[in-house]
């Protein structure tokens, strides 16, 4: 019996599908929009370990564009009966999957219980095959229909199982590129920042090392620029920078107190004028206090002198 056959009974037997009728009427009209896929499966009676569930017909969303539910009942039900002729005859079960958005779970299901129309306990052939040649290569022809429906569906379960995989690993590289990106460029922050960090050091180590040579350079030549300022005004005073200059600093005190012995009464001067210099009055304290340190120093010499000389005119004295 062909496809067109069964669609043509079940046209004229209708009120034997009543209640699925008007449960997918009701799919057609409900609140949650139109339909966007339905999916016809025959369930295996087996359960999840002795068998495999398989799509029979898928139906698009623009399959029901100006169709009729009923008219797309007659189709779920030809394409149910012209199933169940590959299986034996006992109970089959059918669900009907409806999906009214793009989602990976189906909003609503029907299940469906039909008596399959396979061969009986008697043998391997339907009634309306004929013992001969062309009853053989129908029954052939339906056993390839059967096993071919369920290399499709392996391959079918196989492509989506692929396809999430892939999905899986797309969603797991963006995340690792959505955290490397920021990654990279702290890193690269903290190098720009790593190296203009070291370059300002740099810099401001050769900038000290500049004023510090400016400032011994400076130190070299100011006793001279001083001098040449007090030339006019303070001769006696610049003479003695000049003086001072001149010598090592430990003969700065016996150049200042020589110049006030050879000049006594020009020590008055002498003394204002280095007053009205910063700090003047701790540098002529300084100044005694040096001057006091070195006759000292001095008296503590003439006295090891003498000491020696006694010792050596007189040389049994100091044997015994």
């Amino acid at each position: 019996m062909s496809k067109e056959t069964t669609k043509r009974e079940v046209a004229a037997e209708s009120e034997k599908f009543a209640d699925l009728y008007r449960d997918i009427r009701g799919q057609f009209l409900k609140s949650q929009g139109k339909l966007h896929k339905v999916i016809l499966r025959h369930i295996s009676m087996r359960g999840k370990d002795g068998g495999t569930d398989s799509d029979v017909s898928t139906w698009p969303a623009d399959h029901f564009e100006g169709k009729e539910p009923s008219e797309f009942a007659q189709e779920v039900v030809t394409d149910i009966l012209e199933d169940a002729k590959i299986f034996p005859p006992t109970t089959q079960r059918y669900g009907l999957f409806f999906w009214h958005k793009d989602t990976t779970t189906h909003t609503h299901r029907i299940f469906i219980m039909v008596q399959g129309g396979g061969p009986g306990d008697s043998g391997d052939v339907f009634s309306s095959e004929e013992p001969d040649e062309r009853g053989r290569t129908s029954q052939l022809m339906r056993h390839d229909e059967g096993y071919t429906r369920l290399a499709l569906q392996s391959i079918h379960n196989t492509m989506q199982s692929k396809d999430k995989t892939i999905e899986r690993y797309e969603g797991m590289l963006q995340t690792l590129m959505n955290q490397f990106v920021p990654v990279l460029g702290m890193v690269q922050d903290i190098m720009d920042r790593t190296a203009e960090r070291e370059f300002n050091l740099e810099r401001k180590k050769k900038l000290y090392d500049l004023l510090d040579q400016g400032g011994e350079k400076l130190m070299q030549v100011a006793p001279f620029i001083a001098a040449h300022a007090l030339k006019d005004k303070k001769p006696e005073l610049s003479q003695m920078i000049l003086k001072a200059v001149a010598h090592p600093a430990d003969d700065i005190v016996k150049l200042f107190m020589a110049e006030i012995e050879t000049n006594p009464d020009k020590a008055p001067q002498i003394f204002a004028a280095v007053q009205a210099l910063p700090n003047g009055q701790a540098i002529l304290q300084a100044l005694a206090q040096l001057h006091a340190q070195q006759k000292a120093e001095a008296a503590k010499e003439a006295e090891h002198q003498r000491q020696k000389q006694n010792g050596a005119a007189n040389p049994e004295g100091s044997g015994s």
